[in-house]
């Protein structure tokens, strides 16, 4: 009888540290998801900073041209100011004084000037996303593309996969 007690007291000890094991684990496992969870989120951090990183750079890069080419802003200050001007000579031309005499009129007919035309051609630019499929689909390799658009890889690369997830 006391072998037997023995036995009994044995495999309850055995079904015990099991179940124990199998709570531990039970126990462990949300431990595990945090950790993978936290590290996904720094992978994730990570991966934002190089792509702030390389859109700084790609700014810098674009306000060191502005810089370097004034004429291109000065053109384009001196193309607002003429709007601008034009815009307000046709407001006042298109307001009358409300007891107008003949006279005020044929003044007015004289001093008018017809609007002066723009012999500026419009230029039309592909998009960078444009220029980056037309490439793609010449042939041409992520990283030459980058080169000659002196954009980033990564930005070459999610376009690309942007343009095939859309089609």
């Amino acid at each position: 009888m006391l072998y037997f007690l023995l036995l009994i007291s044995f495999l309850l000890h055995a079904v015990t540290f099991i179940i124990i094991k199998v709570l531990k684990d039970r126990i462990a496992q949300p431990d595990d998801i945090q950790t993978q969870m936290s590290q996904q989120q720094k992978e994730m951090e990570e991966l934002l900073a190089v792509y702030l990183l390389e859109i700084r750079e790609e700014n810098e890069k674009f306000l060191d041209t502005l810089k370097r080419n004034p004429n291109v802003t000065e053109k384009k200050e001196d193309l607002i100011t003429d709007a601008v001007a034009t815009t307000s000579r046709e407001k006042t031309k298109n307001v009358s004084p409300i007891d107008s005499s003949p006279s005020l009129k044929t003044n007015e007919s004289k001093s008018y000037q017809p609007p002066i035309e723009n012999d500026q051609q419009d230029i039309v630019e592909r998009s960078l996303s444009a220029q980056v499929l037309s490439l793609h689909n010449q042939g041409e390799s992520i990283e030459s593309i980058a080169r000659k658009l002196d954009c980033g890889k990564t930005e070459i690369e999610l376009m690309i996969k942007f343009h095939q997830k859309n089609s």
